[in-house]
């Protein structure tokens, strides 16, 4: 099983100790952990390459090692970016859900819209159908009254034609009694057979003459139903001109608001375009800074390799006796062999120089975790927002890895500088037993204090300008912050005014759709009343034709009748002058 382990060495002679690890955390899975609890040590001869301090990976089996531990930095820095990714993922999915959500919800509510508009529109359609039904009733209706107006004008017809032939008839008759009037004339008298035979002509054309009330009752009913169909369709005429000039209001209120929406499109294109021009402004800016922020990592780069330079230098001038560290057996190594006393020296200088490429390879390590954390910096102090949240999440994150690695290399350092020690001494012994004592007097001390001099006017001249371009980025810092929150402020305006133009143009369309939709109901409202108003004028006029013939009607009957009442009283007459004679 995969354990991340501490290099622990206890001390020894000339600097050697026997190495063990000291258990910190369990493998469980690919992605998974556990601490160790407790202090659980476990040999390691194989970790003897390892400074004290160092973080590794081994393989432990039953407390045994399995194979040789590795370094666990640069695994344990891959360890934390895959744990920053997954979280960044994780963030990025949370968001994504979250708009999900949003999407889903504002379907959900136009969808519920929608069902309202369907739910009205039908309704309004069964209006429509009930509306239309009512007309198809009318239509019927009035179809019904034009057949009665046609089976009475049928009737009033053959009735007139009745009444033409009784007064053909009459007209035979009334010249058979002029004939006869003029006989009676000659003869002065007119015989009681004569006079019977014509009373009975003259009641069978009284009896003859057609009655035309029953005909004017049924036209006066004929008449009010229509003028009842025709109030009827006055209303349904009215709702049209009512809804005819609310379309008319509409439609004058949508060339307004369409006007009025062309005008903010108009005012929100330039409004862009000068926020456009501020995010440029702000770009050049930003640009600015990043390059102040350059010149700052130089600077910083150029005083922290002054300081790392002093700090060697400073190094170079401390003695072996000055420096402390593990103490060498000087006798022992005056009466060693010299073959022995140069193969120790070899060992010695391989062994450090394998050790110098290790802590030199964390360093560089660590350099490279300290650019990073320079870089999100930068970024962080131009960001804002969610983004400068999750930056600094990133540099918390950054900032923890670079301590741990920066710990872990203490004690290898420390070690290492303890080898130094005990090669140089090792060293300077052998130097001086072959002879070469100048050698070892300069490997003592070395006077480095000019260079460091020169080096501290360096690093002042550095600092210097830092100062003066950190001033610089913090009062361009400001004028971004500033400009950006004006930016902020004029997008959140723009997009106040994009979603207000957006939803005034669906309310247009939707106002539009309405019109559309009322201006259809008109038509057909139209194509239906009109065909009936049409069917009802022809109905009137053939009542009013129907009522023309009815009143030549009453007239010939009354002049037929005041014709035959003449003759009745002719005949009588020609009677009482017959009688009057006889006696």
């Amino acid at each position: 099983m995969l354990y991340l382990a501490e290099v622990q060495k206890k001390s020894g002679f000339m600097g050697g100790g026997k190495a063990e690890l000291k258990l910190l955390a369990c493998q469980r899975n690919e992605q998974s952990w556990t601490a160790v609890t407790g202090d659980e040590i476990v040999s390691a001869e194989d970790a003897s390459d390892f400074n004290s301090g160092a973080l590794v990976f081994a393989e432990v089996t039953n407390k045994q090692i399995q194979g040789k531990p590795k370094e666990a930095g640069p695994k344990l820095v891959s360890i934390l970016q895959n744990f920053s990714r997954f979280q960044e993922k994780f963030k990025t999915q949370e968001e994504e859900i979250e708009q999900w959500k949003q999407s889903l919800t504002y379907q959900s509510q136009e969808l519920n819209r929608r069902e309202m508009e369907m739910e009205a529109r039908r309704e309004q359609l069964e209006q429509m159908q009930e509306e239309s039904e009512q007309l198809d009733s009318k239509r019927q209706e009035i179809e019904g009254t034009q057949a009665e107006v046609d089976r009475l004008k049928q009737e009033v017809e053959s009735s007139r034609a009745e009444l033409d032939a009784a007064w053909e008839q009459l007209r035979g008759q009334m010249g058979q009694v002029e004939e006869q009037q003029a006989q009676m004339a000659q003869m002065s008298v007119l015989g009681e057979e004569q006079s019977n035979y014509i009373n009975e002509l003259l009641t069978a054309l009284a009896g003859a003459i057609a009655s035309s009330d029953s005909l004017r009752d049924r036209l006066e009913a004929a008449k009010e139903k229509a003028n009842s169909q025709q109030e009827t369709l006055d209303g349904f005429w009215q709702q049209v001109e009512t809804q005819r000039g609310e379309a008319d209001r509409q439609q004058q209120e949508i060339e307004t608001r369409s006007g009025d929406i062309s005008t903010r499109w108009q005012q929100w294109h330039e409004f862009r375009d000068n926020l456009a021009r501020s995010r440029a402004e702000l770009q050049g800016m930003q640009t600015k800074l990043e390059l102040k922020r350059e010149i700052e990592q130089v600077q910083r780069e150029r005083i922290s390799g002054q300081e790392e330079l002093q700090k060697q230098l400073s190094q170079l001038s401390v003695t072996p006796a000055e420096g402390g560290g593990p103490k060498v057996d000087a006798a022992a190594l005056e009466n060693m062999p010299l073959n022995e006393l140069q193969q120790r020296v070899r060992e010695l200088q391989q062994e450090l120089e394998k050790g110098f490429r290790f802590v030199s390879d964390q360093e560089e390590e660590l350099t490279l975790q300290r650019q990073d954390i320079n870089e999100i910096e930068a970024k962080r102090d131009g960001a804002s927002g969610g983004e400068r949240e999750q930056l600094e999440k990133e540099l918390a994150e950054a900032n923890e890895s670079y301590q741990m690695q920066n710990e872990s290399l203490v004690g290898q350092r420390r070690s290492l500088r303890e080898k130094e020690q005990v090669m140089n001494q090792h060293q300077a012994t052998l130097w001086r037993r072959l002879g070469t004592p100048e050698i070892a007097s300069s490997g003592g001390q070395v006077d480095v204090s000019p260079v460091v001099n020169h080096l501290q006017g360096e690093q002042q001249k550095y600092q210097e300008t830092l100062d003066r371009v950190c001033g610089e980025i913090e009062q361009l810092q400001q004028e971004v912050e500033q400009k950006q929150g004006e930016i902020d402020a004029q997008a959140g305006e723009q997009e106040t005014q994009l979603n207000e133009l957006k939803q005034q143009e669906g309310e247009l369309t939707e106002q539009r759709s309405a019109l559309a939709q009322l201006q259809g109901k008109l038509a057909l409202y139209e194509e239906l009343l009109q065909p009936v108003q049409d069917r009802l004028n022809e109905l009137k006029q053939a009542l009013d034709a129907v009522t023309e013939e009815i009143n030549y009607v009453k007239e010939t009957g009354d002049y037929q009748t005041q014709v035959i009442g003449q003759l009745q009283e002719f005949v009588g007459s020609l009677g009482d002058q017959q009688q009057a004679a006889a006696s």
